[in-house]
């Protein structure tokens, strides 16, 4: 059960912070919630919380420290984590009526310091040997995601010969137990120059950190990479805001958002939420028409996907991810994490959707339609079908995936299912700022690559489209 939590100082109410579900959202407050705040001694009340098997409904008076309020002690499971950064959540159990609120950007008109050093750590590169390690600390990481996992480095690299893929760990010193850490790419290109990416292809690549004084040592492991390969920049991706990123000598240079559907109700108290004229009506039209929704595993729902997703990317005007990406994903991920869902009529197939499920959460990664498909309603079809079956498997949330801020028509769309919006921020180290940012010569390069890749035949577009993927990323 996961309940609300409050933090009462005095005549002044701070906002709670709105981490959520093992949404992967940090404390967005950084500083200001987090247990080594040094507080005025005012009261603190913990109105209501239960998650680790603890209960707290307490004042504490001339507190030094905040207290997990998660647990009644070391039965906490997550507790170094909790000891660190103070993760409070907004959303109530899934029989009520609550909904998950967006991340709250941080209150930076008052800054608290630590009153205690926070607990040494050593950072050091991970070795082949100690990736089992780092995928345990990705699964129980409230930001750990499937872009994350070593899986996902070892399918870049064989599908994408211009990737290459580290681990930077940051261990406790005490224990010597991996807490955090951050994957990072050396993307070569002679067409675009050298650049360090956490992660290429990914949607959600927040760093697992614990602490924002961690900044700074990820900051000089990134300085360091950077010079050693003679990269133009480095690019790191947050979920909202992180805190001392700019302080850290990063400059936010794209915002997109990603938008995601909690499932806080059942799936049919959910659909009255969604639009009646874009969602639900085409959902009763394809049920009427016969059409049906299968879900395959991804070594059978591939080839079926992969025609009907290049033909989406072609007549939107988009290269598109060569097939042998997708297969190398199921071979170096747990085969339950990518399947594909497909709607047919009469046997043949319509449309399809390519998903991710890991932890807690469902993604709708990539869809593909034939011609066919138009007014059939069959993709609405397969997002709800994916929504009861996220439900019914336990999953939290239903992933909408990434959508460019000026991509309005795809916006409205994905807040017909309900959806609610989280921004995603790219950040961009570039010591040398007489060098131009990558993201503008991409968003160029993409309108004026889209008329070409409408006009062009099925191979012709391959062959550009495996030509650009080795230089983007």
């Amino acid at each position: 059960m996961i309940g609300e939590v409050m933090i009462l100082t005095g005549p002044r109410k701070l906002q709670s912070c709105p981490t959520a579900l093992n949404m992967r959202a940090p404390c967005h407050f950084g500083r200001l919630c987090g247990p080594k705040a040094a507080l005025r001694p005012r009261p603190i009340l913990f109105r209501y919380n239960r998650v680790c098997g603890g209960s707290v409904d307490a004042s504490e008076h001339q507190s030094r420290h905040l207290r997990c309020p998660f647990s009644d002690g070391p039965a906490c499971e997550d507790r170094r984590n909790h000891e660190r950064t103070l993760t409070m959540t907004t959303l109530k159990d899934r029989d009520s009526n609550a909904e998950w609120s967006p991340p709250i950007q941080p209150n930076r008109s008052r800054r608290l310091e630590p009153d205690t050093a926070a607990p040494a750590l050593n950072g050091r590169w991970i070795g082949d040997a100690q990736l089992p390690e780092w995928d345990a600390l990705v699964q129980r990481h409230s930001m750990g995601t499937v872009f994350h996992l070593s899986g996902w480095k070892a399918a870049m690299e064989e599908a994408l010969s211009h990737v290459q893929g580290r681990f930077y760990g940051l261990f406790d010193a005490a224990s010597g137990e991996l807490v955090g850490g951050l994957p990072l790419c050396i993307v070569r290109s002679w067409l675009l120059g050298k650049r360090v990416v956490s992660v290429p292809y990914g949607t959600l690549n927040h760093p697992l950190l614990n602490d924002p004084e961690d900044l700074a040592r990820i900051r000089g492991v990134v300085d360091s990479l950077q010079r050693e390969v003679s990269a133009r920049e480095a690019c790191i991706r947050v979920r909202g805001a992180l805190p001392g990123m700019e302080d850290a000598g990063f400059r936010a240079v794209r915002s997109t958002w990603n938008h995601y559907l909690p499932l806080t109700e059942e799936p049919e108290k959910l659909k009255k939420n969604f639009s009646r004229t874009n969602v639900r009506q085409w959902i009763q039209r394809a049920e009427k028409a016969g059409l049906t929704v299968e879900r395959l595993s991804a070594e059978h729902g591939i080839p079926v996907f992969y025609p009907m997703f290049v033909n989406t990317r072609r007549r939107l005007g988009l290269p598109w991810v060569p097939r042998k990406f997708f297969e190398a994903i199921y071979h170096h991920l747990a085969p339950r994490i990518e399947s594909v869902f497909v709607a047919k009529s009469a046997g043949l197939p319509l449309a399809a959707v390519l998903t991710f499920q890991f932890k807690d959460m469902l993604s709708l990664e990539a869809l593909g339609e034939t011609d066919a498909a138009h007014k059939t309603g069959a993709v609405q079809l397969i997002y709800w079908t994916a929504i009861q079956t996220a439900h019914h498997e336990g999953q939290r949330v239903v992933s909408f995936g990434q959508t460019e801020k000026d991509n309005e028509g795809l916006a409205r769309h994905k807040r017909g299912w309900g959806c609610l919006e989280e921004t995603l921020t790219d950040y961009r180290y570039l010591p040398d700022s007489a060098k131009g940012s990558l993201s503008e010569i991409h968003s160029a390069g993409k309108r004026r690559l889209r008329p070409v890749f409408r006009k062009l035949p099925v191979w012709a577009g391959s062959m550009l489209s495996k030509f650009l993927y080795h230089h983007l990323g």
